[in-house]
């Protein structure tokens, strides 16, 4: 179940949020990197969007890279993304 949950966590931010505000979610350590990472990604996706252009093709290659690491948390492979990885536990979140 928890991989299906990381998976749409990446897929549909919303379900991140709400997983997210759940303690019992939030809590476990299985889902607890994913529910972190998908909200970071998703808040630099909606960033890059109001630049026009450029950031309008970087958010097509982020949705597109936030699908990949779903499938790779669906699989149960470890999600690191390149700065926001680093930058989460940095920040203690992750």
């Amino acid at each position: 179940d928890n991989k299906l949950f990381a998976l749409l966590c990446y897929i549909f931010p919303i379900i991140a949020l709400i997983f997210f505000l759940m303690e019992d979610k939030k809590n476990d350590p299985a889902l607890k990197p994913h529910i972190v990472q998908a909200l970071a990604l998703a808040v630099v996706i909606f960033i890059f969007g109001f630049i026009p252009i450029i950031g309008w093709i970087a958010d097509f290659a982020l949705a597109i890279y936030a699908i990949i690491c779903g499938i790779n948390a669906y699989q149960g492979n470890e999600v690191v993304i390149p700065v926001l990885t680093d930058f989460l536990k940095n920040q203690n979140m992750l």
